[in-house]
């Protein structure tokens, strides 16, 4: 079987890493990392940096990577909040208006950056109800 490798597959090679001690290393199941190599599935960033640094013989900051564990637990915490209680949502929507509001941002234009805000980053709708239904009018006028 002579197929090309991907990035993954080809740093596997080069780490001398199989797929069992690859899953293993980066706690995943053997099928994902399977997936992974078959490019059934897209390899994390993250996965792919330190492979490439174990087999470059590179230190990895891993201090890097368990910041950026913690910050996307945390985040992801947050959404979950905010997706239970929408009244949470709607405060970090008012927060952002207001903080814009003090730089002399029209309230309009404010309200609809903080929903875009909302939704692009925590995919929560602060105007038309999953996360502030109703909450839009009580910040109409500033």
């Amino acid at each position: 079987m002579s197929t090309k490798l991907n990035a993954f597959g080809t740093l596997l090679k080069q780490s001398h890493m199989s797929i069992s001690k690859a899953a293993k290393f980066f706690n995943v199941d053997p099928t994902t990392a399977r997936r992974w190599r078959n490019d059934k599935a897209t390899t994390p960033e993250a996965v792919l940096l330190c492979l490439q640094s174990i087999s470059s013989g590179t230190p990895v900051d891993a201090d890097k990577f368990v910041l950026e564990d913690k910050l996307v637990d945390a985040l992801r915490s947050i959404i979950r909040a905010m997706k239970r209680d929408p009244s949470y949502a709607y405060t970090w929507h008012i927060n952002l208006v207001n903080a814009m509001l003090d730089s002399g941002v029209s309230s309009q234009l404010a309200n609809e950056a903080a929903a875009r805000f909302m939704y692009d980053m925590f995919t929560i709708d602060t105007i038309t109800g999953t996360g502030g239904e109703g909450h839009e009018k009580d910040n109409k006028d500033g």
